[in-house]
């Protein structure tokens, strides 16, 4: 882990989680998870884990909005709707964050 691979991790952090609160994909408090997870990932891990997150949070992001006019009526029952935020956000990258600390990596 270097400064640079974390300042790195930062910057793109920072324009995916503002691009996603523009679309209204990640709340507020989602944006600031997304932006310590992501930095931290590509610190530890590099692009190829940094990769492997984007392209998760992209296709569950593109999976929440296919045929979002249908999942209306469903969304009332249900407490959460609409933006993820941190808390919605971690379990599944506390699963993610685990496989960053196994000793095995993908190979380049």
């Amino acid at each position: 882990m270097s400064f640079s691979n974390l300042s790195l991790g930062f910057i793109i952090s920072i324009v995916i989680a503002l691009a996603c609160y523009k679309k209204r994909s990640l709340s507020r408090n989602g944006a600031a998870g997304a932006v310590l997870i992501g930095t931290i990932t590509f610190g530890l891990g590099g692009w190829i884990w940094e990769c492997l997150l984007i392209a998760f949070f992209v296709s569950s992001s593109l999976h929440s909005h296919y045929k979002l006019g249908e999942k209306v009526h469903l969304a009332e029952k249900f407490a959460k709707a609409g933006a993820r935020d941190l808390g919605e956000r971690t379990p599944g990258q506390r699963r993610f964050g685990g496989y960053l600390g196994h000793p095995i990596q993908p190979q380049a």
